[in-house]
């Protein structure tokens, strides 16, 4: 059964790291940077040289964009 996004942060405490956000994203490790680049994610905290981003952060970003998606997927059936 495929874990969902939301899912896979549910009772998470400890930092994400940039594999991990990948991972929960369904996207390459690489493609992180260009989605971080783009403002396309929530921004992140950096510790030495590593990326990490707060579970509760990455839960409510993921909550808004499933939110938005579900908004627009109405709209469209609405309109067509």
């Amino acid at each position: 059964m495929k874990k969902t996004k939301l899912k896979m942060l549910q009772g998470r405490v400890e930092p994400i790291c940039r594999s991990e956000l990948a991972q929960i994203l369904g996207v390459s490790y690489g493609h992180t940077y260009k989605l971080e680049l783009q403002g396309r994610v929530p921004h992140h905290m950096k510790i030495g040289n590593r990326s990490l981003w707060q579970p509760s952060v990455l839960r409510k970003w993921l909550e808004d964009q499933e939110r938005a998606a579900a908004l627009t997927t109405k709209e469209l059936r609405c309109c067509a």
